[in-house]
């Protein structure tokens, strides 16, 4: 058993599918620009998109982003995790 609630800061992952006619790039950086508005991501470490896979029907993207402690709960839901 790991206990990470005195952590300085909590990651979130979650995968996004993009379709394969659409702008990868274009869906990366409004990812990036989202996570940019948002109070709540930390900027150090900064927030990392990368291709994982290619599905039958999209391009998936690994989202991960950093967050303080306190900030974590809220946003957890809002990631459809």
């Amino acid at each position: 058993i790991r206990n990470f609630s005195r952590a300085a800061r909590r990651r979130i992952d979650f995968e996004v599918g993009v379709d394969y006619a659409a702008d990868v790039d274009a869906a990366i950086r409004t990812i990036f620009e989202m996570l940019g508005e948002d109070e709540r991501v930390l900027g150090d470490p900064e927030p990392l998109i990368n291709v994982v896979s290619l599905g039958d029907s999209s391009v998936n993207l690994l989202v991960r982003y950093w967050l303080p402690p306190a900030g974590w709960n809220p946003v957890r839901p809002e990631t459809g995790r």
